[in-house]
């Protein structure tokens, strides 16, 4: 393991077990609340601007490790900056978490760290959504945001949208970030942590039509939830606005192992 990425997992774990700045502030001029549907992260930011200065800054919520880590490193590194060395700053951190080849840029300080997420793809919006959401509060925007730039009034669509978009060629991308969002509400029977994370899912096919293939397996062959946890897994996915049918599979090859889990799980599990 190289010493970069050694870093990265020693700073995302210190700022998600002791996260700086995590707390309302009682006379922010500035508030926004952001939302990531995929992780399900759920976060707000305060700001104290005094004309275009950041005097203070902090948030509240609840969300992944990386999530809250970015979070937390953003406040540290926003206090006494402008509004423009502000938007700057998200503009160099959203650039190097989402180009492979970006060099950090030297204000960038201990958030160049977070270059290791590009390793992880699916986290890329939980290492922006603080960001997305800071940009939020200094606009004053009302509606709260998310990863996707929607509301999350918008997130859920009621039957009758729902109805429509089955009958329509859906869009694959949206549909699986909603599935595994569920899949992420799941928890293994044996081991509290979702399944998802936990690396029991190993496929997710969707079709043009939202017809959708799981195939999955459980911690153990022997697990007493064998022959129900499919059918659980099934409702749950059935529930997803757009998805017209949908099976899932248990599959024991190959078996189950620690190593499938996702390294933000490790990492929360102290296994890293």
């Amino acid at each position: 393991m190289s010493d970069l990425r050694d870093l990265y997992q020693e700073v995302i774990f210190d700022h998600y077990r002791k996260p700086r700045n995590f707390h309302a502030i009682a006379n922010a001029n500035h508030v926004a609340h952001g939302h990531n549907r995929l992780c399900g992260d759920e976060l707000t930011v305060y700001l104290r601007l005094d004309g275009d200065v950041i005097k203070d800054v902090s948030f509240e919520g609840a969300g992944c490790a990386i999530s809250t880590a970015s979070a937390s490193l953003m406040t540290e590194a926003l206090k006494n900056r402008n509004v423009k060395e502000a938007e700057h700053l998200f503009e160099e951190f959203h650039h190097l978490v989402t180009h492979d080849d970006a060099e950090p840029a030297p204000d960038l300080g201990k958030l160049e760290v977070l270059a290791g997420v590009r390793e992880f793809p699916a986290r890329v919006k939980c290492a922006t959504l603080a960001w997305h959401t800071l940009q939020a509060a200094l606009k004053d925007r009302a509606t709260p945001v998310t990863t996707e730039q929607v509301s999350i009034q918008d997130s859920t669509m009621d039957q009758e949208n729902a109805g429509a978009r089955q009958e329509a060629t859906v869009d694959e991308e949206a549909l699986r970030q909603d599935i595994i969002a569920v899949l992420r509400t799941i928890y293994d029977p044996e081991i509290s942590v979702n399944i998802f994370d936990l690396g029991l899912i190993y496929t997710l096919d969707i079709d043009p039509e939202g017809n959708v293939q799981i195939e999955m397996t459980l911690t153990a062959p022997a697990c007493p939830v064998a022959g129900t946890f499919p059918d659980v897994v099934e409702g749950r996915v059935a529930e997803v606005p757009g998805v017209k049918s949908v099976h899932v599979e248990l599959v024991w090859e190959p078996p189950w192992s620690m190593d499938s889990m996702s390294d933000e799980v490790k990492l929360e599990l102290g296994l890293l």
